[in-house]
């Protein structure tokens, strides 16, 4: 069920966003999704209780055809850094599998075909990622230099989805 439009200005041009919900919002984080970008969207996802991997997979469920529930299942053991192992950032892991849906053929008769150009993207997207956020590492990036964070997991989520929307031409 839709939640709301949400307006970004991109080179000049309007886009509207449509955001899907399937867990009720908060009536705060209601509020806070009225009039925003697809990564402020991911990011409220994120306060209501989705981690970084949900967050940012399931506000691309319309575009890669995928129900909103079913990549929030799948995202749910991402969240920490896989498991709260402290490994990957989740946000990026939840790129990484965009990436999947968006380039592969699922032909599991003749496996393969379509792996190169996944790997590319989520190479690509890894790189940019680290000259954002600075570090790939969940643990490094919120320990960071003397203990003060890199960045956060709010910043970690908007930049992933950035990068999955420009990467992915979502």
């Amino acid at each position: 069920m839709p939640i709301g439009f949400f307006y970004r200005n991109i080179s000049g041009d309007v886009v509207v966003y449509v955001a899907y919900q399937t867990r009720p919002l908060t009536a705060a984080a209601h509020q806070e999704v009225k009039y925003m970008d697809r990564a402020e969207t991911a990011v409220a996802k994120h306060r209501n209780g989705y981690n970084c991997c949900q967050a940012v997979a399931c506000v691309f469920a319309d575009e890669v055809g995928v129900d909103e529930s079913l990549l929030y299942r799948l995202g749910e053991g991402f969240g920490g850094g896989m498991g709260t192992a402290k490994g990957v950032c989740g946000a990026l892991s939840g790129a990484a599998m965009l990436a999947g849906l968006v380039h592969s053929d699922g032909n599991t008769e003749n496996a393969g075909q379509t792996k190169a150009r996944t790997m590319r993207s989520a190479g690509a997207m890894q790189k940019k990622f680290v000259e954002r956020a600075k570090r790939l590492i969940c643990s490094e990036i919120k320990t960071g230099n003397d203990g003060k964070a890199f960045t956060t997991c709010a910043d970690c989520i908007r930049i992933a989805t950035e990068i999955a929307e420009e990467e992915l031409g979502l």
